[in-house]
């Protein structure tokens, strides 16, 4: 974060202080207040073919990164994290193999 020279609080002079660009998680702490989705994080995942034989295997890979912060993903704020769910499905539609994944605090 770069480091600036700004007046924080009306009235409490300048000061040296580090400027913030992340978004935060956008829940806000009251429940009058609807949550706004902000920008902060890419997905990058592996390519893959559109279908696979029943004896094939593959490597599939997914990176989340906090492209927008230098910050991890999560924040850390314990009301934001992540469920990842990957799902294998077969020609019908039908979920062959799932995995669940979560993110952030319990």
């Amino acid at each position: 974060m770069e480091t600036v020279e700004r007046e924080i609080v009306p009235g409490y002079g300048i000061k040296k202080n580090h400027r913030h660009y992340f978004p935060g998680s956008g829940i806000s702490k009251f429940d009058t207040v609807e949550a706004v989705g902000l920008k902060d994080i890419e997905f990058y995942a592996s390519s893959m073919q559109k279908t696979y034989a029943s004896i094939d295997s593959f490597y599939y890979e997914l990176i989340l990164k906090n492209e927008y912060a230098g910050n991890k993903v999560p924040s850390g704020d314990p009301e934001r994290f992540y469920n990842i769910r990957i799902a294998v499905k077969d020609e019908t539609d039908s979920i062959i193999q799932q995995t669940n994944r979560r993110m952030g605090e319990e």
